[in-house]
C-alpha cells in the first residue's frame, strides 16, 4: 500500500496506522516496523513495534518472511488463512507490517524485487509493505491512497473519501509515554501525605500508615509466637460467660 500527497500528513497517517497495529487485540501476534520515522514511538509496546534506520536489513527480513510463507503454504498444503482458522503451524501465519519514510527508500532494487514477489502472491502472505509519500514506487503497490494537506483521504479503488486519522510526532511521544507508563504493572510505593494535620506525619498519601514507621516482625518464629499468643488471648476472652443485665 502507498500512501502519497501532503507529505507530513502522509507521516502522520503512517504513525496511526503504527500505534493501532501495536496495540489493538485483534493483531495480538502481529510485529509492526516502522524505518527511518516514529522513533519517538519505539516504546510504544515494544513487544511488537520496532524502529529502524536500516532500511536494506528491514526489507531483507520482510522478503524472508515472505518467502517462508510461501515455503508453508507449498509444503503444508494450506493457505494462510485457513493455517490461521484451524492452528496448522500457528506461527508462520503471524503477520508483519513494513512501514516506510520517503527518504530512505534507497535501495530501489531490494524494494522493487519486494514489491514484485509480493504481487506474484496469489493470495494472503502474512506481510504488508506500506510507502509513505513514496511515488516513485506507488505504482507498483495494490493499494494507492492519497491524502491532502487538509487531511482528506482518497482510496480510488473504493470510490470513497474520508478524514484521515493522523497522530503528530510530537503527540505520538505523548502517547508513547503515556501507553509505557500504563504497561508498568511493578507496585511503587505511595507517597508521603502532604495534608498540615498532626496524623499526616505517620500517614501515606491515601491515608494509610506509612510504611517506613511498620516495625516488621525480627523473624518467622517471633512472628509465629505472637500470633499464637493473640490466639490464647482470643480463646480465653471468648471462654468469658456472658454476661446479662438480669444477672447482676
Amino acid at each position: 500500500m502507498s500512501v502519497s500527497g501532503d507529505p507530513e500528513r502522509c507521516l502522520n497517517l503512517a504513525r496511526f496506522l503504527a500505534a493501532e497495529l501495536s496495540h489493538n487485540t485483534w493483531s495480538e501476534m502481529l510485529r509492526v516496523t516502522l524505518v527511518g520515522f516514529g522513533r519517538e514511538m519505539a516504546d510504544i509496546n515494544p513487544d511488537r513495534l520496532t524502529y529502524t534506520e536500516d532500511f536494506g536489513k528491514a526489507i531483507a527480513s520482510l522478503h524472508h518472511q515472505l518467502d517462508s510463507v510461501h515455503d508453508a503454504i507449498g509444503g503444508i498444503g494450506v493457505d494462510v488463512l485457513t493455517g490461521r482458522l484451524h492452528d496448522v503451524v500457528g506461527d508462520a501465519w503471524a503477520p508483519h507490517v513494513l512501514l516506510i519514510a520517503p527518504h530512505l527508500a534507497e535501495d530501489t532494487n531490494g524494494l522493487d524485487e519486494l514489491l514484485q514477489a509480493m504481487r506474484a502472491q496469489p493470495s494472503r502472505a502474512a506481510v504488508a509493505l506500506v510507502l509513505a509519500d513514496n511515488p516513485d514506487h506507488a505504482d507498483g503497490t495494490r493499494w494507492q491512497l492519497r491524502i491532502d494537506e487538509h487531511g482528506i483521504l482518497r482510496i480510488p479503488a473504493l470510490d470513497i473519501e474520508l478524514i484521515a486519522q493522523q497522530i503528530p510526532a510530537a503527540e505520538a511521544a505523548d502517547l508513547t509515554k503515556l501507553l509505557a507508563l500504563a504497561a508498568r504493572t511493578e507496585d511503587r510505593p505511595v507517597p508521603p501525605a502532604r495534608g498540615d494535620k498532626p496524623w499526616d506525619a505517620y500517614a501515606d498519601a491515601v491515608g494509610g500508615l506509612r510504611q517506613d514507621l511498620v516495625t516488621p516482625a525480627a523473624d518467622e518464629d517471633d512472628a509465629l509466637e505472637r500470633a499464637t499468643r493473640g490466639r490464647v488471648v482470643a480463646g480465653e476472652v471468648a471462654g468469658i460467660p456472658e454476661l446479662h443485665p438480669g444477672d447482676a
